[in-house]
């Protein structure tokens, strides 16, 4: 029991974390595989075969996704280079639309490449309606919010907004600074990013005002 259940925590946590990140959790499930007892009979060749088939299949996969994985990891900082960081988003796009495996990766890398303005605007509200579909983390809910107040969407930028304050309250104060209070495009968003630091407890309170 101790082996299946190291195992079902394993699996668990390496799938829905980053199994590329975590290969050592996966690692550790051979461990733990190996710990299993094992009955007297060892399985006959014709029932070892699926077994070796997918061994194969998954080390085929390893070896042949290795291009793939480095380029993600060069792609994952802007160069600060407009025109270079144009051809590296479209190539973002690409891997999102084209390669399933890397498609999550890809997806959150791009977020990064797409900034805050009137450019592509439908394009990018699309690409944030997917990411924030499986990782709402506060930053990429404000750049959502941000980008549906440009799209002339008020009513839903400030409930997408409000959503996000209401489980991350003490970034009030961060979406503040990142609002800034010079344009007045944002002021329905600083209404409610203000509204919530309001009711902070001091500790939470930390804007130099």
């Amino acid at each position: 029991m101790l082996a299946l259940g190291c195992i079902a925590v394993t699996l668990t946590h390496s799938m829905l974390e980053y199994p590329l990140w975590y290969y050592y959790f996966l690692a550790m499930l051979v461990v733990f595989m190996a710990m299993a007892p094992r009955g007297e009979r060892a399985l006959a060749w014709p029932l070892r075969l699926p077994l070796l088939a997918a061994l194969a299949w998954v080390g085929w996969l390893s070896i042949s996704t290795t291009s793939m994985f480095w380029e993600l990891v060069n792609l994952y900082v802007p160069t600060g280079n407009a025109s270079k960081d144009k051809v590296r988003a479209e190539r973002l796009i690409e891997i999102v639309e084209t390669k399933p495996l890397f498609a999550y990766h890809a997806l959150y890398t791009l977020d990064d490449y797409l900034p805050v303005n009137r450019d592509n605007l439908r394009q990018k509200l699309a690409l944030e309606d997917r990411l924030t579909a499986f990782r709402p983390y506060p930053d990429v809910m404000l750049k959502r919010a941000q980008l549906e107040l440009l799209a002339g969407e008020r009513e839903k930028a400030e409930q997408t907004l409000r959503t996000t304050l209401a489980s991350f309250p003490t970034y009030a104060g961060q979406f503040l600074e990142t609002l800034g209070d010079q344009d007045p495009a944002w002021e329905p968003l600083r209404r409610i990013s203000r509204e919530a630091y309001d009711k902070l407890p001091a500790k939470f309170r930390t804007l130099q005002e």
